[in-house]
């Protein structure tokens, strides 16, 4: 008797052991899986500032080119004088709001906030190092606008389609 009680304590241990191990084994799993989900993002972000840059780069002699120091659609904070500092201050504090909006959304909403963070990164990249956002694709009486501009627009519709058909079905 004591032989079957001294085997049934092994078994108990060995799947006790096992356990642990399927459960470590899930959470590296889960680890990797958030891990790869964030270089997705993160590839997105720097796949937009480096599509915009060079593209921008491609169309600086073109006709359509402007060297943009308002905010977005051209909207002036100040009647005179400069509104890049301005422009650049609320860029800034936008990016860091929608990092932390990043922070606390699902896997899927990343891509939004991705879209988001690259063009507003693309175009606070060109306010300090150029004093100006650049822009060069035009359409008819549409202001002047350049990738980052449409990354940011998209990211921001995906997002608020999103949260209507969130609401929809909740």
């Amino acid at each position: 008797m004591e032989f079957v009680r001294g085997v049934a304590k092994k078994l108990n241990q060995e799947e006790s052991v096992l356990n642990h191990r399927q459960s470590t084994a899930s959470s590296v799993k889960n680890y990797w899986k958030i891990k790869s989900s964030s270089r997705v993002t993160y590839f997105v972000v720097f796949f937009i500032i480096a599509l915009d840059q060079v593209s921008k780069g491609i169309f600086e002699n073109s006709a359509s080119f402007f060297c943009n120091k308002s905010s977005a659609f051209g909207f002036t904070f100040f009647a005179k004088g400069d509104n890049n500092a301005f422009s650049a201050l609320i860029s800034i504090f936008l990016i860091f709001y929608v990092l932390y909006l990043f922070s606390k959304s699902k896997k899927h909403e990343k891509l939004f906030f991705a879209l988001i963070v690259g063009g507003g990164a693309s175009n606070l990249l060109d306010r300090f190092v150029y004093g100006c956002v650049r822009d060069f694709i035009a359409f008819y009486s549409f202001p002047t606008f350049n990738l980052a501009d449409a990354a940011i627009t998209v990211g921001i519709i995906l997002y608020l389609v999103y949260l209507l058909r969130l609401k929809q079905y909740s």
